[in-house]
């Protein structure tokens, strides 16, 4: 049916079936379905949450960085962009890893696919605040590692560390915390509500993913922290 359509057309038409589907799985007959879904993603966001305050109650101050990385338009529209996004996320994780090799403590990284966007992401980044300062300068370097050196300048990034787009929000989950009250677990726990997400035109569109939320969460053994 969509052999003879552009991949934009494909996709929006995709797009149009699954929200179609979803009114049908909204009826009676898909209702627990739709419950194994809410249980499912409410796990998925319970378990992020528990390995933040963990990382939180290690590292008195935690630096909490979200940036949400894709492509220009006109790269966004190629074919072939949807398989180049994992290798660019290892190439970008490789470049973290390797430039702040003494804060850098963790990440969950969820791949999404927007008809108009193309392949992105939305990462989070743990940090230990006790090695480094200033969450918006950080992340804005991470952003431009993005940009210029993996993507070779066809990447573009969202700073959601920024202050004025935090100020939008009460309980904004990103920033660095010196303490543990329940702002803070609200916020962690937005964070993760927002990354646990299902999508479901990701699997359309880029059927050889796998896992579309990625972790690399894994505390340190006390012994072996600095």
């Amino acid at each position: 049916m969509t052999e003879h359509l552009s991949s934009g057309a494909a996709l929006t038409l995709a797009m149009e079936i699954l929200d179609e589907l979803m009114v049908v799985y909204a009826s009676w007959f898909g209702r627990s379905k739709i419950d194994n879904a809410r249980r499912e993603r409410e796990r998925a966001c319970g378990a992020l949450v528990k390995r933040m305050l963990a990382f939180k109650r290690r590292y008195p101050k935690l630096m909490v960085i979200r940036l949400d990385v894709g492509y220009g338009k006109q790269y966004a529209a190629r074919a072939d962009s949807s398989h180049e996004i994992l290798d660019h996320w290892s190439d970008l994780l490789h470049a973290i890893k390797e430039g702040f090799a003494a804060s850098f403590l963790g990440y969950a990284a969820k791949i999404e696919y927007g008809v108009r966007k193309g392949p992105h992401m939305h990462l989070m980044l743990l940090f230990n605040g006790s090695e480094v300062r200033q969450d918006v300068t950080i992340a804005r370097l991470i952003g431009e590692l993005w940009k210029n050196k993996v993507t070779k300048g066809a990447g573009l990034y969202h700073n959601s560390n920024d202050p004025n787009y935090k100020a939008r929000f009460t309980y904004c989950g990103v920033g660095v915390f010196s303490g543990l009250d329940d702002a803070t677990i609200a916020g962690f726990q937005r964070v993760a509500d927002y990354l646990v997400k299902r999508e479901l035109l990701v699997r359309v569109a880029m059927p050889h993913l796998g896992r579309a939320l990625r972790t690399g969460l894994v505390l340190p053994s006390a012994h072996g922290q600095q």
